[in-house]
């Protein structure tokens, strides 16, 4: 169980990296968040959390969770969510997370 979910970590890590290397415009700071409104969408066994920008154009993935019970082989980070765009990827820094 162990070895899984550190293979899904660094699946992660590794997606995370190759996609913040694509040619993507830099995203807004914090303060163009509006992080009072949350996108949460299922695919498969993982669920993303997101906030929408202000101009409602991107989309920020803070969290991403999975089910309990089932499994995958792979983590994939959505190009776009409800038709934003997402150009952030990681936790608030000044938010706390459950």
């Amino acid at each position: 169980m162990k070895q899984k979910i550190f293979t899904v970590l660094c699946t992660f890590m590794l997606v995370w990296l190759a996609f913040g290397r694509t040619d993507v415009q830099a995203a807004p700071k914090n303060s163009a968040w509006d992080l009072s409104k949350e996108t949460v969408r299922t695919e498969g066994v993982f669920t993303y959390h997101a906030y929408t920008s202000r101009n409602g154009k991107e989309a920020w993935i803070y969290k991403i969770s999975f089910q309990k019970g089932k499994k995958s082989s792979s983590l994939s980070i959505p190009k776009t969510l409800d038709g934003k765009t997402v150009t952030r990827l990681g936790a608030p820094e000044d938010k706390t997370l459950d």
